[in-house]
């Protein structure tokens, strides 16, 4: 198989200028840019999401095919989506994170159709750790599951469950 396109992640990103809040304004996201420049003009898909005790929630993905990260990931309407699900689910602790999603430098136009491809597959996993996922395009649930493998119940997977879990990599 031929791999077309490589991508790299940054290091969870703290959002807000102190960890322990919540909401993101407009102030935070300038700062952000400030610090993390070495991102701003890149393309790629975004994870925004709440860090809370040793976990992360995803909250929101998204892509910038056609504009940066800088112009896209924290925009005011996506900034809109992340500030209300905080303030429906009554968060009291935890810091906005975003996951930065690239590709690997090379020369060349980004392959848009693949950014593409990778946003959906991102968002198909994302809702099945948080349902709450703000956007929802691309999520259409899956009616069917494997147990011990896929959406399965909580519990133990059986050897046969383990064994196509090694062999396909899951």
């Amino acid at each position: 198989m031929h791999i077309r396109s490589y991508f790299c992640v940054s290091m969870p990103l703290e959002i807000t200028k102190k960890p322990t809040d919540l909401i993101i304004e407009k102030e935070d996201v300038k700062d952000f840019w400030k610090k993390n420049p070495e991102y701003s003009n890149k393309k790629g898909c975004y994870i925004v999401a709440i860090r809370a005790g040793r976990g992360y929630t995803p909250i929101y993905v998204g892509s910038a095919i056609k504009q940066t990260f800088e112009k896209e990931a924290l925009a005011d309407r996506h900034r809109a989506l992340y500030n209300e699900y905080v303030g429906k689910n009554k968060y009291k602790k935890g810091t906005p994170i975003i996951f930065l999603i690239f590709p690997q430098a090379k020369r060349g136009i980004i392959n848009g159709t693949d950014i593409r491809q990778l946003e959906k597959y991102l968002i198909r996993q994302a809702i099945n750790v948080n349902p709450g996922l703000k956007n929802n395009h691309h999520t259409k649930p899956e009616r069917w599951a494997i147990e011990g493998v896929v959406r399965s119940k909580k519990g133990k997977p059986n050897s046969n469950a383990k064994t196509i879990r090694r062999m396909l990599d899951i």
